[in-house]
């Protein structure tokens, strides 16, 4: 028997199933790069099929209502079987990469498997087994963009994984920091006059003028790359701290010291360029009740990529996010989106397909910052030494980058466009060095 779930999904994750294409799947990922040795396919199969037997979300599948049949709702999955979503990776003979170099043949297994839409006709995740050398292994979780978000994501990994039974702590100050600094917006009471107010700000924040044509902004093709790197955070919570700023504020400086970079080389940058990233703002409560699926709020940050040092722009960002924070901009996109929850599905959907049409050129790229699991996890007995994000490409906006925090570290990972750059790796690699310039 087929149970209805008592919610159905919001307007915004409803958007993610409507705006989605071949070339365009919406959905997120994490990259786990674990200690060796491997288990075997047996093991791994027992231990994440009764975890995940364990998560309602990952035993829920989306269908559409009768009465509203573009307004999808979240059921049971029939004689769900966990199995069935779990894959392992056979090795290819013919790989471009030698086995030794792990980095180079994940790479390149994300990009594939990230391209691939899920099957939503049955609970919308995977989970596959990447392989590696003796010394690590790595596996693939991906899920749909409708089914979690940044912080509901990070909150799945760890209810799939055990604490490391090596008992060692976080390293550093960072992850407390991190942990504290990730406490959502403080629910209150909201009078129908502070909603109306926030409503009319919202609108004015997603209706901003649009911008030039950008090498950034075109149709999203089927290929793409992608690339991390992991950092110390304690080396980037350093620098806000000595700063007065946020680790988000020193991520963005350094995104648009990186973009600044690329952009030099390819003789893009002019005096007037203008480079805006929509920004996430998890408005998520915690504990065991906090909401599967979206609810997330944004703000819009001017990258400041035609200053020449890293310390100008990071003033420069960290002045706008402060700006943006005492003028409610957060509150006010949330009123938004929740005031979309009332609008009629098929209105919704033209609406959300005419913005997207008219108003991805008010943006130029997207941004994350994921605060992941504070204290190490492990997996068959194996410690996770890497959490890596894994971001879509969405309609014409073609990069996106994410930054993610995981006992003491941090990945940060672009994806480009093939159109835009062959291979992420010199704009992450940009990124980088703007950050080590920013930490100096």
């Amino acid at each position: 028997m087929v149970v209805v779930v008592a919610r159905r999904l919001s307007a915004l994750d409803a958007s993610f199933l409507a705006l989605e294409t071949d070339d365009a799947p919406l959905h997120v990922g994490a990259l786990l790069v674990l200690e060796g040795p491997a288990p075997d396919e047996a093991r791994l199969r027992s231990d994440l099929g009764r975890r995940v037997s364990a998560v309602p979300a990952c035993r829920r599948r989306i269908r559409s209502r009768r009465a509203d049949p573009l307004r999808p709702m979240w059921v049971e999955q029939p004689g769900f079987v966990p199995e069935q979503h779990l894959h392992l990776v056979r090795p290819d003979p013919a790989a471009a990469h030698p086995p030794s170099d792990e980095h180079a043949a994940w790479r390149d297994q994300v990009v594939d498997l990230m391209s691939r839409r899920l099957d939503t006709a049955r609970p919308p995740w995977e989970v596959w087994q990447l392989g590696g050398t003796g010394d690590r292994w790595a596996i693939l979780v991906k899920a749909h963009h409708s089914l979690v978000d940044g912080v509901t994501g990070s909150g799945l990994l760890a209810a799939l994984l055990a604490p490391d039974p090596s008992g060692q702590p976080a390293r550093g100050r960072s992850a407390q920091v991190r942990a504290a600094a990730a406490a959502p917006l403080p629910p209150r009471a909201v009078t129908w006059r502070e909603r109306a107010r926030r409503l009319r700000q919202a609108v004015r924040t997603v209706a901003v003028p649009d911008l030039p044509p950008s090498v950034l902004n075109g149709p999203v093709g089927s290929h793409r790359s992608w690339d991390w790197v992991t950092v110390d955070l304690d080396n980037v919570t350093g620098t806000a701290s000595r700063a007065g700023c946020t680790v988000n504020d020193v991520y963005l400086a350094a995104l648009a010291g990186g973009l600044r970079s690329v952009l030099r080389e390819r003789s893009l940058l002019a005096p007037a360029t203008r480079v805006r990233v929509i920004v996430p703002v998890s408005l998520h409560g915690g504990g065991a009740d906090a909401r599967q699926g979206n609810l997330d709020a944004a703000i819009f940050v001017e990258l400041p990529v035609h200053l020449g040092t890293a310390r100008e722009r990071l003033a420069d960002v960290a002045a706008q996010t402060r700006r943006a924070k005492a003028d409610g901009v957060a509150l006010a996109t949330e009123a938004l989106v929740r005031a979309a929850d009332a609008v009629p599905a098929p209105v919704l959907r033209r609406a959300a397909r005419s913005y997207v049409r008219r108003g991805q050129a008010r943006v130029n790229l997207a941004a994350s910052d994921v605060r992941g699991p504070v204290e190490p996890l492990s997996l068959c007995g194996c410690r996770v030494l890497e959490v890596v994000p894994c971001t879509p490409l969405a309609l014409d906006v073609r990069v996106t980058s994410a930054l993610m925090s995981y006992a003491g570290r941090a990945s940060l990972a672009v994806t480009v466009d093939s159109a835009v750059l062959p291979d992420a790796a010199p704009l992450l690699a940009a990124v980088v060095d703007s950050l080590a310039e920013l930490g100096s």
